[in-house]
C-alpha cells in the first residue's frame, strides 16, 4: 500500500478539481511525480508552483529539494533568497521555519558549527513549539548539549504534542 502513487495522484488531482487548488496539493503532486519519475507531471506542477505560489514559499520549497538531493551549494543559495523574500514580506514565523530547515540541512551535512549558530538564533527568537523542537533537534544532532536540554524541556511542556514527543 505504501507505493500506490497512482491512487495518491488520482486523489490529489480530484482534490484540485474539487477546489483544493493550492500550493500544498501541487507540492504533493510534484513530490509524487519526482518519486515516480513522471517528468511530464513534474514539469506541469513545477510550472504551476512557479506561477501561483508566493515567491518565498516556492524558493523555500526549491531549497528543500536541493538539500534533499545533496546539492548543498544550491540549497544554501536558495535558502538565502527565500529568507530575504520572507523577511521582506514580514513573515517572522516563516522566517524562523526557513532558518531551522537550513540549520537541519547543515546538521545533516555534518556542518555542526553552522547548524549550531542557526539553531541558536532560531531558539533566541522564541518560535512556536514545532520550530523550537526542530531547532533543539538540530542542536542535539550537531553535538550541542543545549539541544538535549531544550528537547527535554519541550517534551515536558508539550507532552500531548505527538510530533515533539516522537522527535525526541
Amino acid at each position: 500500500r505504501l507505493h500506490r502513487f497512482d491512487r495518491a495522484t488520482a486523489v490529489a488531482q480530484q482534490a484540485v478539481r474539487d477546489g483544493a487548488d493550492n500550493a500544498t496539493t501541487h507540492r504533493i503532486l510534484h513530490t509524487i511525480a519526482r518519486l515516480t519519475n513522471d517528468r511530464a507531471l513534474a514539469a506541469t506542477e513545477e510550472t504551476w508552483m512557479s506561477k501561483r505560489t508566493e515567491d518565498f514559499a516556492y524558493i523555500s520549497y526549491r531549497a528543500n529539494l536541493a538539500g534533499a538531493e545533496g546539492r548543498l551549494r544550491d540549497a544554501r543559495q536558495l535558502f538565502k533568497e527565500a529568507l530575504a523574500l520572507t523577511a521582506r514580506a514580514g513573515l517572522d514565523d516563516r522566517l524562523e521555519q526557513s532558518h531551522v530547515r537550513l540549520a537541519l540541512l547543515e546538521s545533516y551535512a555534518g556542518n555542526a558549527q553552522a547548524a549550531i549558530v542557526l539553531a541558536r538564533e532560531v531558539l533566541g527568537a522564541h518560535p512556536n513549539e514545532i520550530v523550537a523542537a526542530d531547532a533543539a533537534f538540530a542542536l542535539a544532532l550537531s553535538g550541542d548539549p543545549g539541544g538535549a536540554r531544550a528537547m527535554t524541556d519541550l517534551v515536558k511542556e508539550n507532552a500531548a504534542n505527538e510530533y515533539i514527543t516522537r522527535l525526541w
